[in-house]
Formats: C-alpha cells, sequence, structure tokens
C-alpha cells in the first residue's frame, strides 16, 4: 500500500535529524534517517505490522504506532483505503495524542 507522509511528519523527521547532526554527530543522524526509512518500508509492506495506539480521538480515526529500531520515537499512522498515511514520527517522553491534534 502506497505511504504518503503529512507535512507534520516530513517536518518531525527533518528537525530530529538536524537534532543528532547539531547535538551528537552526522553519523547518528544519519542513523536516525535509516531507522526511519526501515520502518516506513515494513509499515509500507506490512500495513497491520504496527500496534494499534492508545489515542482515543475519534477524529484520527485507528491509530497505529511503530517504534523505531535503537531510538526512542515511534511512527504514527493510519491505514486508508488506497494509502497509509503516516501522521508523524513522535518522541516516547511526549504526549502523541497532544502532538496529533496539533493544528
Amino acid at each position: 500500500m502506497k505511504i504518503e507522509l503529512t507535512p507534520a511528519a516530513s517536518k518531525s523527521i527533518a528537525d530530529e535529524r538536524a537534532f543528532y547532526q547539531k547535538k551528537a554527530a552526522p553519523e547518528i543522524s544519519d542513523r536516525f534517517l535509516t531507522a526511519v526509512r526501515q520502518a516506513l518500508a515494513l509499515i509500507e509492506q506490512h500495513p497491520a505490522i504496527g500496534k494499534k495506539s492508545n489515542i482515543q480521538n475519534s477524529s484520527l480515526g485507528e491509530v497505529r504506532q511503530l517504534a523505531l529500531n535503537q531510538y526512542p520515537y515511534a511512527v504514527f499512522y493510519r491505514c486508508e483505503k488506497n494509502r497509509t498515511l503516516i501522521l508523524d514520527v513522535i518522541h516516547g517522553a511526549r504526549d502523541a495524542e497532544r502532538k496529533l491534534m496539533q493544528p
């Protein structure tokens, strides 16, 4: 199923990558991006791979999440009829529901 990223997801990935590049090292930033790409590939091949999220907001529909390997982030997404919509990539310490509800 085709993967589409929301603007929020694209921004989060870019922001976190920039954070790792500035605070850690370019190699860490590159590994973060690789982990995101691997998660997206898994979701594309197996949309039901992520666990159902605890998010209880009907406007979001059924949200699933898949943790990134070696990073404290998860990809939050929704399976739709003709696509899988990547809602955001969120750090585990953040309030995912609140972040997903931000405009």
